[in-house]
Formats: C-alpha cells, structure tokens, sequence
C-alpha cells in the first residue's frame, strides 16, 4: 500500500475536522513564511532609498537626489490626501499622522530636515491624484512649511506601500533609517529624528 492510500485511510470519516484545522493553520503558515522568506521588493531600513523626482503640489519639483546633495535629512511620509481636517465619520489614520508632520517640520527644520508628503489616491489605488484636488489639501490642512507631493504611482510602488500612512526616515547618505507602516506615534518618530539630527534647538 503506497503512502497515499494509507494517508486516506487515515483520515477516512474525518475531512471536516481536518479541513477545519487546515483552515485555521493558513494564516499561522503564512505568517511565518513571511518571516522567514520576506518580499525582496520591499523597502527595509537600511537600504538604499529608491530615487524620485516629483510634481510639487504647490509648484515645481522636488528630487530626491537633489535633497541629499544638500545633505538634508528627509522624513517621507505617504498620506491618504483624501483625508478631511473635521471629518468624524470614520478613523483616519493618515488625519492623525498629519498633525503631527506638521509639528515635526516647524521643530526640525532647523535641524536640517525637510518633511514631504506624498498625497495618494488610496492605499490600492493606482490612480494618481487631480491636481487641484491636491492643491485644495494643502490649504486645507494650512500645510505651509511642508512640501506636499503629486504621486504618479510610481513612487509608492518603488518604496512598496501597501498602507496608508507610511513613513520613512531618509538619512543624509541615502539610507532609510526607519520604516513604518500606519501611524506612527510622534514620541517615536521623535527620538528616531534626534538620533540623526539632535533635539529641537528649542529643547537644548
């Protein structure tokens, strides 16, 4: 008896259970696949950032390469520009991230960092967004001293964005630093800045 037919009459009178438990398992497996065999595309800290020039909501263009030609640190955070200022109607993780890049550019600018955000379409949406619609976001959320980006979809394809908010930490010598995807609380993204650039002038 070949070890298929003594495998069957094992289980013979059983599939429910067994199916049950294949079922419940899945999950479990695929986590840990994933941990040890993660997607090669991602982008992890320590590897290079992926280069990118794109439109400024606002005007102009902004480059990745040119920031860090200027020895900039750069704090790069892809956000749901759908996102309203006073809306309640659902939790908004991209709202909550806001609010905080905002403080992060007013305190560390000084310090050498240039926060930008990339105003997405939606976390699986490949459409990119309509111009004025982004220009009214910045407005709207009095984004003054940020620089708000115009995706195509390429960058967030490039730096493997699969939730929104995501955020990175770009050091002066091209490599990410930090990585978060959702929110991210600002006392962290604080201490992985100052790790790089030092505490706010205000603070010394």
């Amino acid at each position: 008896m070949n070890i298929r037919r003594k495998l069957a009459k094992r289980f013979q009178g059983r599939p429910g259970w067994i199916l049950a438990a294949g079922l419940l398992a899945a999950p479990l497996v695929g986590t840990l696949v994933r941990q040890i065999w993660p997607n090669p595309r991602i982008v992890l800290a320590g590897s290079a950032a992926p280069a990118f020039s794109l439109s400024v909501a606002r005007g102009g263009r902004s480059d990745l390469a040119d920031l860090l030609a200027k020895k900039r640190t750069v704090l790069l955070s892809f956000i749901d520009a759908r996102s309203q200022p006073l809306s309640r109607t659902y939790a908004d993780r991209s709202r909550g991230q806001l609010v905080f890049l905002k403080s992060m550019a007013q305190q560390y600018a000084p310090n050498g960092v240039d926060v930008l955000i990339v105003g997405c379409n939606g976390p699986f949406s490949a459409e990119p967004l309509d111009p004025n619609l982004l220009l009214n976001f910045t407005y709207d959320w009095q984004l003054d001293g940020v620089t708000v980006l115009r995706d195509d979809a390429s960058a967030a394809f490039r730096y493997d964005v699969s939730t929104l908010p995501t955020t990175l930490i770009i050091a002066r010598d091209g490599r990410i630093q930090r990585r978060w995807d959702g929110f991210v609380a600002p006392a962290r993204l604080a201490l992985a800045l100052e790790s790089l650039v030092g505490s706010p002038r205000f603070r010394r």
